[in-house]
């Protein structure tokens, strides 16, 4: 196992106090569900949207740091970011979507699969291999 010891927010802190024995207790619960949720999620995403719009939201999440941006924010960035990249760069075209079906399709998401989709598309970019196929990725 390896030792770890994320900085919480205080409200964060109440809700882990409030629902677990310990603090410690929940971070560590949420910490080892966080993975299998976030996979099933990802599948489910993948097998639900279609590639191009997959493609579109790792284009406009090129260059986003999730790490230290606004908590509050996560899953609220997607349809925003989506949003604008078809809107300012004609996205829609280039990765050969239809604006509002897509956006439909982003709009009912749950804010768990928003914040999920937001982790994924950001992170094609930063494992550090752009050199990757986005085709392979998506898959």
């Amino acid at each position: 196992m390896k030792y770890t010891a994320p900085r919480i927010s205080d409200a964060t802190a109440k809700i882990l106090a409030a629902e677990f024995k310990t603090i410690n207790a929940g971070c560590e619960y949420i910490l080892a569900a966080w993975p299998g949720l976030y996979r099933s999620t990802i599948l489910k995403m993948k097998k639900e949207l279609e590639p191009g719009g997959l493609k579109l939201m790792i284009d406009v999440f090129n260059g986003t740091k999730l790490a230290f941006a606004a908590p509050e924010l996560t899953g609220r960035r997607l349809l925003v970011a989506c949003a604008d990249g078809i809107d300012l760069y004609c996205l829609d075209k280039k990765w050969d979507i239809r604006k509002v079906e897509f956006l439909d399709k982003i709009r009912a998401l749950t804010i768990f699969e928003a914040a999920s989709l937001e982790i994924w598309a950001s992170g094609f970019w930063l494992r550090g291999n752009v050199d990757r196929n986005i085709e392979d990725y998506i898959k």
